[in-house]
Protein backbone atom coordinates (compact mmCIF):
# COMPACT_ATOMS: atom_id res chain seq x y z
CA UNK A 1 0.00 0.00 0.00
CA UNK A 2 1.24 3.50 -0.72
CA UNK A 3 2.34 5.85 1.51
CA UNK A 4 -0.21 8.40 2.72
CA UNK A 5 1.14 12.52 1.56
CA UNK A 6 -0.33 15.18 0.09
CA UNK A 7 -2.81 14.14 -2.49
CA UNK A 8 -1.75 10.59 -2.04
CA UNK A 9 -3.65 7.41 -0.97
CA UNK A 10 -4.77 6.06 2.35
CA UNK A 11 -6.25 2.85 1.77
CA UNK A 12 -8.10 1.49 -0.95
CA UNK A 13 -10.42 4.04 -2.35
CA UNK A 14 -9.61 6.53 -0.20
CA UNK A 15 -7.62 9.90 -1.08
CA UNK A 16 -6.64 12.35 1.45
CA UNK A 17 -7.18 15.50 0.81
CA UNK A 18 -3.82 17.92 -1.13
CA UNK A 19 -1.85 19.28 2.54
CA UNK A 20 -2.32 22.68 2.85
CA UNK A 21 0.87 25.26 1.75
CA UNK A 22 0.75 27.88 4.95
CA UNK A 23 2.16 31.18 2.96
CA UNK A 24 5.47 32.31 4.60
CA UNK A 25 5.44 35.95 3.17
CA UNK A 26 1.71 38.00 3.15
CA UNK A 27 2.42 37.87 -1.00
CA UNK A 28 1.86 34.29 -0.96
CA UNK A 29 -1.01 35.12 1.54
CA UNK A 30 -2.30 37.14 -0.61
CA UNK A 31 -1.81 35.33 -3.52
CA UNK A 32 -3.81 32.52 -2.03
CA UNK A 33 -6.36 34.35 -0.87
CA UNK A 34 -7.42 35.68 -4.41
CA UNK A 35 -7.06 32.90 -5.79
CA UNK A 36 -9.37 30.91 -3.79
CA UNK A 37 -11.78 33.67 -4.62
CA UNK A 38 -11.59 34.00 -8.20
CA UNK A 39 -11.39 30.20 -8.52
CA UNK A 40 -14.36 29.74 -5.90
CA UNK A 41 -12.54 27.28 -3.43
CA UNK A 42 -13.72 27.26 -0.52
CA UNK A 43 -11.33 25.46 1.65
CA UNK A 44 -8.53 27.13 0.50
CA UNK A 45 -10.74 30.53 1.00
CA UNK A 46 -11.19 29.44 4.39
CA UNK A 47 -7.67 28.04 4.98
CA UNK A 48 -6.49 32.05 3.46
CA UNK A 49 -8.06 33.73 6.64
CA UNK A 50 -7.47 33.91 9.83
CA UNK A 51 -9.96 31.61 12.07
CA UNK A 52 -11.67 34.39 14.06
CA UNK A 53 -12.73 36.37 10.69
CA UNK A 54 -13.93 32.60 9.21
CA UNK A 55 -16.28 32.16 12.55
CA UNK A 56 -17.40 35.45 12.37
CA UNK A 57 -18.27 35.01 8.86
CA UNK A 58 -19.71 31.44 9.63
CA UNK A 59 -21.71 33.08 12.73
CA UNK A 60 -23.97 35.60 10.37
CA UNK A 61 -26.02 32.54 9.28
CA UNK A 62 -28.18 30.25 11.85
CA UNK A 63 -26.62 27.05 11.92
CA UNK A 64 -23.41 28.43 9.82
CA UNK A 65 -22.72 29.31 6.34
CA UNK A 66 -22.72 26.51 4.14
CA UNK A 67 -20.06 25.93 1.23
CA UNK A 68 -22.87 27.19 -1.29
CA UNK A 69 -23.26 30.30 1.50
CA UNK A 70 -19.13 30.60 0.65
CA UNK A 71 -19.32 30.17 -3.10
CA UNK A 72 -21.81 33.22 -3.66
CA UNK A 73 -19.60 34.97 -0.83
CA UNK A 74 -16.84 34.37 -3.13
CA UNK A 75 -18.62 35.03 -6.53
CA UNK A 76 -19.95 38.60 -5.32
CA UNK A 77 -15.80 39.33 -3.81
CA UNK A 78 -14.62 38.70 -7.25
CA UNK A 79 -17.03 40.74 -8.99
CA UNK A 80 -16.21 44.24 -6.72
CA UNK A 81 -13.01 43.25 -6.02
CA UNK A 82 -10.02 45.36 -7.66
CA UNK A 83 -8.65 42.35 -10.03
CA UNK A 84 -5.06 41.27 -8.38
CA UNK A 85 -3.64 42.22 -11.47
CA UNK A 86 -4.31 45.60 -11.49
CA UNK A 87 -3.16 46.27 -7.62
CA UNK A 88 -0.17 48.18 -7.17
CA UNK A 89 1.35 47.88 -3.89
CA UNK A 90 2.65 50.87 -2.76
CA UNK A 91 4.05 50.76 0.83
CA UNK A 92 4.81 47.28 2.86
CA UNK A 93 5.34 47.51 6.67
CA UNK A 94 6.04 44.19 8.42
CA UNK A 95 5.78 44.85 12.22
CA UNK A 96 6.28 41.10 13.92
CA UNK A 97 3.09 38.80 13.29
CA UNK A 98 1.12 41.71 11.68
CA UNK A 99 1.83 43.51 8.09
CA UNK A 100 -0.11 46.33 6.17
CA UNK A 101 -0.14 47.06 2.20
CA UNK A 102 -1.17 50.76 1.23
CA UNK A 103 -2.53 50.08 -2.29
CA UNK A 104 -4.11 51.42 -5.11
CA UNK A 105 -5.35 50.97 -8.65
CA UNK A 106 -3.16 50.97 -11.01
CA UNK A 107 -6.55 51.55 -13.36
CA UNK A 108 -7.71 54.26 -11.34
CA UNK A 109 -5.53 56.50 -8.91
CA UNK A 110 -8.40 57.72 -6.80
CA UNK A 111 -9.09 54.25 -6.04
CA UNK A 112 -6.79 53.26 -3.17
CA UNK A 113 -6.89 51.63 -0.21
CA UNK A 114 -5.29 49.10 2.81
CA UNK A 115 -4.23 45.21 2.79
CA UNK A 116 -3.45 43.99 6.21
CA UNK A 117 -2.63 40.76 6.86
CA UNK A 118 -1.51 38.34 10.62
CA UNK A 119 0.41 35.29 11.25
CA UNK A 120 -1.63 32.91 12.24
CA UNK A 121 0.01 29.51 13.54
CA UNK A 122 3.25 29.98 11.37
CA UNK A 123 1.32 31.02 8.09
CA UNK A 124 0.80 34.66 7.17
CA UNK A 125 -3.38 35.35 6.27
CA UNK A 126 -4.95 38.14 4.84
CA UNK A 127 -6.92 40.02 7.54
CA UNK A 128 -8.90 42.37 5.74
CA UNK A 129 -8.63 44.31 2.21
CA UNK A 130 -10.62 47.35 2.37
CA UNK A 131 -11.02 50.30 -0.66
CA UNK A 132 -12.12 53.58 -1.47
CA UNK A 133 -12.28 55.77 -3.67
CA UNK A 134 -11.82 59.81 -3.37
CA UNK A 135 -13.52 61.08 -6.36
Amino acid sequence: MPAAGAGGQEGEGVVSPPAFDPAETPREAFEAYRKAIDERDVGAFKNSIPSDVLAAMEEQIPGGMTDENFEQVLALMSALLVPAGDIVIGEETIDGDSANWTVSDKNDPNNTGTIKFVKEDGAWKLLKEEWESSV
